[in-house]
């Protein structure tokens, strides 16, 4: 399945479960001075009263870790198609004038709603791009702001090549790049087919993993689900031996160290 099969959505955002388990290697080991919602909030850069829309918002942590520094009276509205993310969001206390659920290929709001939109990590998942793209820019206000988020394909380039020494590359986790991946150059020419003329920022940090239990999290909650019976056995011995594998590498060497590799593709409508 791809990033974009609706059985690989589904499987991945039922609930937060998967998405923490990647979040958390983040908050535990990046070396960084500048967390990555901070940095984000930063390319967005919402002025007061502006209607920012979150697509794919999931449960919402760049509005809930930047709720004091967002200017007066700036309206934010969540849309997500996974009810469970959404009532995740809640629960963790995001901070929202509107939380609906709904496609990026068709949006549940008017033209010109907006003022600035952000789709973080999740175009990706989008089969139709061409369609959510049309979709985003109807509306936003003319000259209204899209921020776009998604990965460099070098991202965790290290940690994929690592994995797929014990047969854990697969489709969503290979250690190459995709002919139709969306990552941060087919990003900019599919966003500049769709609005015009685009800005590309990037960030990478590494990541000093000192522990393998996270590192073993985070490659299981890529992975596609297990089956049963031989082929769940035979998919948790290769993560038993990679997880040994990690935890010899740090004893060895003190951290398993990998670059996250990201950034934004921006326009303007």
């Amino acid at each position: 399945m791809g990033l974009a099969h609706p059985g690989h959505v589904r499987e991945q955002y039922q609930d937060a479960s998967r998405l923490e388990a990647r979040v958390v290697l983040y908050e535990r080991f990046a070396r960084e001075e500048e967390p990555w919602y901070r940095w984000l909030l930063g390319q967005l850069a919402p002025e007061s009263g502006e209607r920012i829309l979150d697509v794919g918002a999931g449960s919402g942590g760049i509005w809930r870790e930047n709720h004091e520094a967002l200017p007066s009276g700036v309206r934010v509205a969540l849309l997500d198609r996974s009810p469970a993310m959404l009532s995740d969001a809640r629960a963790r206390g995001t901070q929202a004038d509107l939380a609906v659920g709904g496609h990026a290929s068709a949006l549940p709001f008017r033209d010109d709603r907006f003022d600035a939109l952000l789709a973080a990590h999740m175009l990706y998942h989008v089969r139709d791009r061409a369609a959510a793209l049309r979709e985003l820019r109807r509306v936003l206000r003319p000259g209204g702001r899209l921020c776009v988020a998604t990965n460099d394909w070098t991202h965790l380039i290290e940690l994929r090549e690592f994995a797929s020494r014990f047969g854990l590359g697969g489709a969503l986790f290979a250690p190459g790049r995709s002919a139709d991946e969306f990552d941060l150059e087919s990003a900019a020419a599919e966003i500049h087919a769709a609005f015009g003329p685009v800005r590309v920022a990037r960030r990478r940090v590494q990541l000093e993993i000192t522990e393998a239990a996270p590192l073993v999290d985070y490659v299981r909650s890529v992975l596609p689900a297990s089956g049963s019976g031989e082929e769940a056995d035979l998919f948790e011995s290769e993560l038993t031996g990679f997880g040994r594998e990690v935890e010899r590498y740090i004893e060895r060497s003190g951290s398993f160290e990998t670059t996250a590799s990201a950034g934004v593709v921006q326009a303007r409508a």
